[in-house]
């Protein structure tokens, strides 16, 4: 699946790529309605402070957190209508996604945690013209299932 995506959506080194990211089969793509605007990162140091008793308290590193993404887009009218609910289809397969930026880089395994919208100029109907979403993604860095079956060693 994931080869077919990338031949459709990602760009060969000849030519710029229109495709954004590919978030499991959903393209962030300006020519397909669907553009992100931005993309913010949160990577986790691994420390975590402990607090002693009358003394300054003292750090411990622990192993990092998982590593989290989170991309804003703003869409517009029906299209963004559409986009919303194609979102909504991927949470509801309880699975990670792949996620490959445009020019083919596989960046993980993604867990969408969830994703907020927020809908604005509203006109009859109670329609909206603009759509603000943020889709908040978290790394899934689970040890891959035939290990744990066969009992192997992941290092």
């Amino acid at each position: 699946m994931l080869e077919m995506l990338s031949d459709q959506y990602v760009s060969h080194e000849t030519e710029m790529s229109p495709t954004q990211f590919v978030l499991g089969d959903f393209v962030f793509s300006l020519p397909e309605n669907t553009p992100a605007t931005s993309l913010s990162r949160k990577y986790d140091g691994g420390w975590v402070v402990i607090d002693l008793l009358n003394e300054l308290p003292c750090q411990q590193q622990t192993g990092r957190a998982l590593d989290e993404r989170v991309i804003k887009c703003e869409w517009f009218r029906e299209a963004g209508q559409d986009n919303i609910e194609k979102l909504v289809k991927l949470r509801d397969g309880k699975k990670p996604l792949a996620l490959v930026r445009g020019d083919g880089t596989l960046l993980g395994q993604w867990t969408l945690t969830g994703f907020d919208v927020d809908e604005s100029w509203l006109y009859h109907e109670a329609k909206s013209m603009k759509q603000g979403v943020t889709i908040n993604l978290r790394e899934f860095a689970n040890k891959p299932l035939e290990q744990k079956k066969q009992g192997g060693s992941t290092e």
